[in-house]
């Protein structure tokens, strides 16, 4: 998002975080110059689908289609062509089937899912979300972690959100298809 997605940036470069950007094919399609900022700061790109539908209430081959065009539209605004290459998938909501993981896996792609959510497309103050967010991490000291860039309380959540993980001494990293 053209209003949140540098500001994000920025934070992570000042920290010298690198991320894992799961993007939704036509809004890469659509600001192809933040897809391609993304990569050139470091950051790994993957594919959150084309629409940011439930795929998993679609009929397959439109789920299938729907999740094609998105890593295609994803690479091909962050790499200037989309390659059959090791890709990084996270379907919208979290919801799948047995039949859309076999059609990622079949497309050299890896289904990856969140264990630590603090709700941040809420759209709630930062400090509230920031709340919640220390609860989750009392009660979980490791896993991935997802937020979204879309979100302005985000960028104000994110330093806050580096600094207690730096005091925990946990460490953050991010994750590259291979």
């Amino acid at each position: 998002m053209p209003g949140t997605t540098p500001a994000i940036l920025d934070v992570l470069a000042k920290e010298c975080v690198r991320a894992t950007f799961f993007m939704i094919g036509k809004r890469a399609e659509a600001q192809p110059q933040l897809a391609t900022l993304v990569r050139e700061r470091g950051h790994t790109v993957g594919s959150h689908s084309f629409t940011h539908r439930e795929l998993n209430q679609l009929p397959a081959d439109e789920a299938n289609d729907d999740i094609r065009r998105g890593y295609e539209s994803v690479e091909k605004a962050a790499y200037g062509t989309a390659v059959d290459r090791p890709r990084l998938v996270r379907f919208p909501g979290f919801k799948s089937t047995p039949a859309l993981v076999s059609f990622v896996h079949e497309h050299h792609g890896t289904v990856v899912n969140t264990n630590i959510s603090p709700a941040d497309w809420r759209g709630q103050p930062a400090n509230v979300t920031f709340e919640r967010l220390r609860g989750l991490l009392d009660r979980q000291d490791r896993g991935i972690l997802i937020l979204h860039d879309s979100q302005p309380e985000t960028v104000k959540l994110l330093p806050m959100l580096i600094a207690e993980l730096k005091a925990r001494r946990m460490k953050v990293v991010h994750l590259v298809a291979e």
